[in-house]
């Protein structure tokens, strides 16, 4: 993930095996690349078509977000699915 990070900050490519041995994940916010855009160190996946800015989450932090989404009284424990679906409106998971 740390020549993605790169890539936004200083658009510059991946050296030569990086994309070899990166994670599926990695992979494809690579693939998608020109949808992310790094505001103040943070990572956002715009839609074009909506202009929506969504706080992508990767690795741990989903776990966090979804514990959170859940843990919530508020929120009313709605089980894994509508979980899920609540932190897509929100998130790029």
């Amino acid at each position: 993930m740390r020549f993605f990070l790169r890539w936004l900050k200083t658009k510059t490519d991946p050296v030569e095996g990086e994309l070899l041995i990166a994670s599926q994940e990695a992979k494809s916010y690579w693939i998608n690349n020109e949808t992310f855009q790094l505001v103040g160190n943070v990572l956002f996946k715009i839609n074009k078509n909506s202009r929506i800015q969504l706080l992508a989450f990767s690795g741990s932090l989903r776990e966090v977000a979804m514990q959170l989404h859940h843990d919530i009284p508020s929120f009313g424990h709605q089980g894994v699915a509508r979980t899920k679906a609540m932190l897509k409106e929100k998130f790029y998971l």
